[in-house]
């Protein structure tokens, strides 16, 4: 993991380069796992793009210029990007899965979704019932499939599913760096992509 109160890392000026700007503060962990997964989905254009709430690790950032120590302050994992190749049932079935084991709703790019949490008697939080619709609204088609960006940690769930996946080139701060650059300017002021119907 980068560790950003190395003094050496904060004398180094390119890590406060303005990278681009923000044009709201991102205002809680929907709008920040949002850019995450619309920058991997981005960066390696693949149909969706999905990240897990427990790699965002910022609970707000503020607006105006982003600098290379936002980044790495906001993702400080700096996992590899991976595609994977899902139907929309996977998908739909792996939303469950990634969420449950992260412990919350998973950030996701291309499409949105809703989901069920449940709380069994031990306390315990699971989801189930993901359904995922495209951009269009249409729910996503069960049997085509998609190509996912998702990062490395969050590979071992589509692994132990026996999904089809490739490497990339980039890590998720690349993915991060390189989307401010090409936009210039974001917003992701009260942006939320999923549904949850809590039954507790």
């Amino acid at each position: 993991a980068f560790l950003l109160n190395r003094s050496s890392d904060l004398a180094n000026p390119d890590f406060h380069n303005v990278l681009g700007r923000a044009i709201n503060p991102f205002d809680g962990w929907d709008a920040l796992g949002a850019f995450m997964a619309d920058a991997a989905r981005y960066i390696v254009k693949t149909d969706i793009g999905m990240q897990n709430p427990g790699g965002v690790r910022l609970d707000s950032l503020h607006g105006g210029n982003l600098t290379k120590a936002d980044i790495f302050a906001l993702d400080p994992f700096n996992n590899e990007i991976v595609i994977a190749k899902m139907t929309g049932r996977q998908i739909e079935d792996y939303l469950n899965v990634a969420s449950t084991d992260d412990g919350d709703c998973t950030h996701v790019s291309g499409i949105t979704y809703t989901i069920d949490g449940n709380r069994s008697d031990d306390g315990k939080i699971t989801f189930t019932n993901a359904k995922a619709y495209l951009k269009d609204g249409q729910p996503i088609d069960p049997e085509k499939v998609y190509t996912v960006s998702i990062n490395s940690y969050m590979a071992q769930w589509a692994k132990d599913r026996c999904v089809s996946m490739e490497q990339t080139e980039y890590t998720a701060n690349d993915s991060e760096i390189l989307y401010l650059k090409d936009h210039q300017s974001v917003d992701y002021m009260g942006v939320s992509r999923y549904k949850l119907n809590k039954n507790f």
